[in-house]
């Protein structure tokens, strides 16, 4: 059997410290002792955790609502694109909905008349038709846009951002084009058709240059300058020794650096595509 080591061949040997249980587990090697027994159909429900898992799982699981532990997990996901896609448009929704809060508010104020009509129709229990009515009423157009402009903000993004010719062009540009695309779709929620020229103009030379300046501002070439970075919150118990908050303090740190140079221009982007490779044979 062939593990993933950095040892190959006749190196390695069983005083390796390739072959501390302790050592792979925390640089990521495949466990020694794992059982790699072939997959075969079973009537228990076996769900798979995500991850490429080699072998059969080692319990049963006959609770499908178990796998719900992993949905704090969710919160900080950031590779797979159709989970991405869908928090994308579940934070459109929660805008829209508080927005479509605030504009029934003001409806409230400056009608009160016919909102009082609407209220005594309405009957009193809690899931009648008429009440349900009025909610879809308040929030169904609000919730539909906003995440609708959320998700297709990133789409787009995602697009430009996707095919090999576009890692060499500046973020700047791709969230630009995004902006401009969708900018006509938001002006239209609040003005006729003949405004939207202007919302483009205004998006593309105002807007969007000022929101990117401030962006630039709290995650960018301000922040590296000055060394602003989130501040780790770390509580310690009593009877931790100083090695082990300098440890702790040492890592912090190296976070610290890895956040910054993740604002950089071209940082972990590939940069040995075709068009380098021309520059660099002088072509």
């Amino acid at each position: 059997m062939v593990y993933w080591t950095s040892l190959t061949g006749s190196d390695v040997h069983k005083n390796s410290v390739d072959q501390i249980e302790s050592y792979r587990t925390k640089h990521g090697f495949k466990e020694l002792d794992i059982h790699n027994s072939p997959k075969r159909r079973n009537r228990d429900f076996k769900p798979m955790l995500y991850g490429d898992f080699i072998g059969m799982l080692n319990f049963k699981l006959s609770e499908p609502w178990a796998l719900t532990r992993h949905l704090p997990d969710l919160v900080n996901e950031s590779h797979q694109k159709p989970i991405q896609w869908i928090k994308y448009t579940i934070k459109g929704a929660v805008i829209g909905a508080i927005y479509g809060l605030y504009q029934h508010s003001n409806h409230l104020i400056e009608n009160r008349f016919v909102d009082q009509k609407l209220y005594l129709s309405e009957k009193r229990s809690p899931f009648h038709i008429r009440g349900l009515l009025k909610y879809a009423k308040i929030f169904a157009r609000p919730m539909g846009y906003t995440a609708g402009l959320f998700l297709g903000y990133k789409l787009l993004y995602d697009f430009f951002e996707h095919h090999t010719g576009g890692q060499d062009i500046p973020d700047m540009f791709h969230h630009f084009k995004a902006w401009v695309i969708l900018s006509p779709f938001v002006l239209g929620y609040f003005l006729p058709f003949r405004h939207l020229p202007w919302g483009i103009i205004l998006s593309a030379t105002m807007v969007f240059p000022t929101y990117w300046y401030i962006r630039t501002i709290s995650n960018g070439e301000f922040s590296r300058t000055h060394q602003i970075c989130p501040e780790p919150l770390n509580f310690y118990q009593a009877g931790v020794s100083k090695a082990e908050k300098d440890k702790f303090e040492h890592q912090d740190r190296i976070e610290a650096i890895g956040w910054a140079r993740a604002t950089e221009y071209m940082y972990g982007k590939n940069n040995e595509g075709p068009s380098f490779i021309s520059q660099k044979l002088g072509r």
